[in-house]
């Protein structure tokens, strides 16, 4: 094996032990192998740290004897600089472990991971907080959530690493694994690790640790394994390394922040972020037929892009996966050595990102650009929370960079950006994107229908091959898979493993499985394929991507609905609705919401926390509640935008909220960390759909400008359509009061139905809350407004009104009348009267 290689997979599992040991099953090393290894506690008598020898058992047992194992074994008792070099790393990953004061004791076993949304901004006490079942990821049911504390068992952990290993060894089956599949190691630990603390509280006789359990294993072995390998492509000398731990076990003793300073040195590392520019206008300005389909492939296409380019910088790096900490909804971060034996990485980052600019301007003609933004650190930013400040900054610089779009190409390529497009006469322009000409009116560009084409084999696939190929300088671009070839990466889409061997190449390939980690399964299936085919490299991955989309009958058999069909399928009027919703505050959140606790580990559990939701949670719940009804355009990072029948689109932006607020609460009695604001957009099925995600865009925007009464409680957290913008703390009285009317209108009581004239009255009494509101203002403060518009003309209007209606219904109304004129329901009252009112409106009398 490589020494790099080796290097990565030791820190990816130097701490597996910890997973190992928790299970109650004993490791083979004698009394002598743990004295040299392990340190010694004078205070408790007896040796620490003994995961490790764990650690390099599981190592032993899967690599055989050798470089490993012993980067394992002794990453606390380190030897030589190899060994060094995993225990910096492992140090820098988790900053100095914070410790919470009333944080829950027990067996190392018995305590689960904390949620890491309980330590935003103000961090809830251990009672407060809320902890993740041991799970794999696997499933999305009720056990992804957060619950109340509990205690695990050894046998929990028992059943769990039976599991991974047993995933373990049918990977054996696959040449190239173990020992090089570096990307397979990365998720099978993903996979089985995301849900297990790394850092658990524990005391001794004189001294209490109450570490707090919130980062996950996963995120702190794969921090560890990016920090390592980029210490050791700097060629690090063991006297620095030597001389950081010295200063850093100084440190660790003393808490004392004054000794950071003695690691003041030339930065060491990029904090490096891509974000997609350009993504509202590919999406969006779909206008023909078909423009559902065209909008899966493009969402789907812009995942695959980023992908592709964050992958395309890794390679020119030569840094593994583990080095991409975060890559979703258009962004990604990665983390690079400042310079290596080969020359300044600042440099060459620059140097990608002209490549870049390049190649988007031939294929996209500048539709599309990344942006890069670079901020250099050192070994003391990895501690007292700089990790904030760090990826605040690098934001910035995105932000200020992206005003100046292709700069470093201006003078080389001023014609193409500039210049005249075309020859200029009568043309015909692509019949979907309106950019591309084409040969006869009406018409639709290749690439374009290739997008089209792209939804569809995404929906109906459950594998998904990436190739490494050779990076040719200029491509011919036809399909969608051509503009990925330019950065060096093909993609292929497999129906089920039956149909690998058509996709078969001899380049060193990824296989995905989409939505899926059964490994074991996956690994079954396709043995088959590989048994002649020794010299094949190949790595098994997952992904979770947004597949949920509604068929006519069978996905294998039918076409995909079309909008028509969509909102055909809706109660009422037949109408299409248009969702966007996204995490309100979220740059905060990752620039300030850990405040001192920020160290890279933190982030990035917490940006996989997310992700999970979104690309995980939501694609399953979606399938599994609204198969036939939604949709599902795009999810990732922290937004989504959805299309479906109107109905159904408002309920599932309700579930949506109720469960992101599950998710991220601190505890069920405590306010919500994070919180989402929505738009949604209701419209006729002929409408341009780039003007209704323009729509739902400025809903979506109204949102997050709603204010509450009271000016202590937050804004934002709200969702708005028919005309109206409520908190989400408001809907569900809302909905309830058009339950209520629909009901009596459609359904009656005692064989009698309430007349379906109390919409217009309803609404009639609104218009006139808003009258007499618009008259006050001529000579009244707005606080005064609307206090005084309560007593108005049109409640003893709606009072009068409601009597006069059939005896039957006089419970039913006058709970609806206290309703009313209750605290500020009059203030939305239209909204829950014109959503009954499209609820009970006959299709055959609409004209679209």
């Amino acid at each position: 094996m490589k020494e790099r290689d080796a290097i990565i997979l030791g820190a990816l599992l130097h701490d597996i032990g910890k997973f190992y040991q928790r299970t109650g099953k004993k490791q083979d090393y004698s009394e002598r192998v743990m004295q040299s290894c392990c340190p010694f506690n004078k205070e408790i008598n007896d040796f620490t740290h003994k995961h490790g020898l764990w650690s390099g058992q599981f190592a032993k047992e899967i690599f055989g004897e050798g470089e490993v194992e012993n980067l394992c074994l002794f990453h606390h008792k380190p030897r030589d600089l190899g060994d060094k070099i995993i225990q910096l790393a492992d140090w820098l990953s988790s900053g100095e472990r914070f410790e919470e004061a009333n944080v829950k004791e027990g067996k190392s076993y018995e305590i689960p991971l904390m949620s890491i949304f309980s330590q935003l901004y103000k961090p809830a006490p251990a009672e407060e907080s809320k902890y993740f079942p041991l799970t794999s990821i696997e499933e999305f049911g009720e056990q992804f959530f957060p619950q109340k504390s509990f205690n695990l068992t050894k046998n929990d952990y028992d059943e769990l690493w039976k599991n991974f290993t047993d995933d373990v060894r049918k990977f054996k089956v696959l040449n190239g694994f173990p020992n090089d599949a570096l990307e397979t190691w990365f998720f099978i630990v993903k996979k089985y690790c995301s849900r297990i603390p790394s850092a658990t509280p524990f005391k001794t006789p004189k001294k209490k640790y109450s570490y707090l359990p919130d980062i996950s294993l996963f995120d702190h072995l794969r921090t560890t394994a990016a920090i390592a390998i980029c210490l050791v492509q700097q060629c690090i000398s063991e006297q620095e390394v030597d001389k950081a731990i010295r200063i850093l076990s100084v440190y660790f003793n003393k808490k004392d922040n004054s000794i950071l300073e003695r690691l003041s040195e030339p930065s060491r590392f990029l904090l490096v972020c891509g974000d997609i520019s350009g993504v509202q206008k590919f999406i969006y300005t779909i206008t023909s037929k078909g423009a559902a389909k065209g909008l899966k492939g493009r969402s789907f296409y812009l995942q695959l892009f980023g992908n592709s380019v964050a992958k395309y910088i890794l390679s020119g790096l030569e840094l593994p996966l583990s080095n991409l900490i975060y890559s979703s909804g258009g962004k990604f971060y990665i983390l690079v050595p400042i310079k290596t034996a080969k020359g300044n990485f600042k440099d060459k980052v620059n140097e990608i990102e002209k490549e870049i600019d390049h190649k988007l301007l031939e294929i996209h003609k500048g539709e599309l650009g990344i942006i890069l933004g670079l901020v250099p650190f050192g070994l003391k930013d990895f501690f007292r929370g700089n990790f904030n400040r760090l990826w605040g900054e690098v934001e910035k610089e995105v932000r200020k960079k992206k005003r100046v779009r292709f700069k470093q190409i201006i003078e080389e390529k001023y014609e193409s950006i500039f210049g005249f497009m075309d020859e200029g006469g009568k043309i015909n322009l692509c019949n979907t994107c309106k950019d591309t000409i084409v040969k006869e009116p009406n018409e639709k560009c290749s690439l374009c229908e290739s997008f089209e084409n792209l939804g569809n084999e995404l929906a109906k696939s459950q594998l998904l091959i990436e190739e490494q190929i050779p990076v040719k300088k200029k491509t011919e671009i036809k399909r969608w898979e051509d503009c990925l070839k330019a950065f060096g990466y093909s993609y292929k889409f497999v129906k089920d493993s039956k149909c690998l061997e058509q996709f078969w190449s001899d380049l060193p390939s990824t296989i995905y499985l989409l939505n899926s980690t059964d490994f074991k399964k996956a690994v079954q299936k396709i043995h088959s394929n590989f048994k002649d085919k020794s010299h094949r490299r190949v790595s098994l991955a997952y992904d979770f991507v947004g597949q949920a989309t509604p068929y006519k009958k069978h996905p294998y058999e039918n076409e995909i609905k079309d909008f028509e069909d969509l909102a055909k399928d809706s109660e009422g009027i037949h109408r299409l609705g248009i969702l966007r919703m996204d995490v309100d505050n979220l740059g905060a959140v990752f620039s300030k919401g850990l405040g001192e606790r920020a160290t890279i580990s933190r982030v990035a559990t917490l940006s996989s926390s997310l992700s999970l939701f979104f690309e995980g949670w939501l694609n399953k719940f979606i399938k599994n509640k609204y198969e036939k009804d939604i949709y599902l355009i795009y999810s990732g990072g922290d937004d989504l935008f959805l299309v479906g029948a109107w109905d159904k689109i408002i309920n599932l932006s309700e579930n949506i909220a109720e469960r992101f607020k599950k998710f991220t609460m601190k505890s069920i009695d405590n306010t919500e960390n994070l919180t989402l604001s929505s738009g949604i957009a209701i419209l006729p099925t002929k409408y341009p759909l780039y003007k209704g995600a323009e729509i739902a865009g400025e809903f979506e925007s109204a949102s997050k400008e709603h204010k509450r009464r009271d000016e202590k409680d937050p804004s934002k957290n709200a969702v708005t359509f028919l005309g109206n913008t409520i908190g989400w703390e408001e809907f569900s009285a809302i909905e309830g009061f058009k339950n209520t009317l629909v009901r009596l209108i459609r359904d009656g009581k005692n064989e009698k139905k309430l007349p379906h004239g109390i919409i217009n009255r309803l609404a009639r009494i609104y218009l006139l809350y808003e009258m007499e509101k618009r008259e006050l203002r001529k000579s009244h403060t707005l606080g005064e407004i609307k206090e005084l518009a309560k007593y108005q003309q049109w409640r003893w209007r709606l009072v009068y009104y409601l009597k006069r209606q059939s005896k039957i219904f006089e419970d039913e109304l006058e709970r609806l009348q206290k309703i009313i004129l209750k605290g500020n329901f009059i203030e939305h009252l239209d909204l829950p009267v014109r959503w009954a009112e499209l609820l009970l409106r006959k299709e055959e009398k609409e004209n679209e």
